[in-house]
C-alpha cells in the first residue's frame, strides 16, 4: 500500500500535450462513434448470442424452463 502511495504522490499532469479542438470539428465523429456502439449494442442485445439456454431448472430433470415440476 505504501508503494502505490508513494507511485501516485509522484505522478504530474502534462498540461503542455494538450490540444484545443473546435467543437463543431470533432462533435459529428463522436456523435457517430456512439452511435455505432449503441447500434451495435441493441443489435447484440436482441441477437440469438444473448438467449440463456442452460439454466438450472432445465437441467434437472422433470422442470421446464420456468422451474416448475409437473407430478
Amino acid at each position: 500500500m505504501i508503494k502505490g502511495w508513494r507511485a501516485n504522490q509522484c505522478l504530474r499532469e502534462d498540461f503542455s500535450a494538450l490540444q484545443e479542438i473546435e467543437y463543431n470539428k470533432l462533435n459529428p465523429q463522436y456523435t457517430q462513434r456512439d452511435r455505432t456502439a449503441r447500434e451495435a449494442m441493441y443489435a447484440l442485445i436482441n441477437s440469438d448470442k444473448n438467449k440463456i439456454e442452460n439454466v438450472f431448472s432445465k437441467l434437472r430433470s422433470g422442470g421446464n424452463e420456468y422451474g416448475v415440476y409437473r407430478a
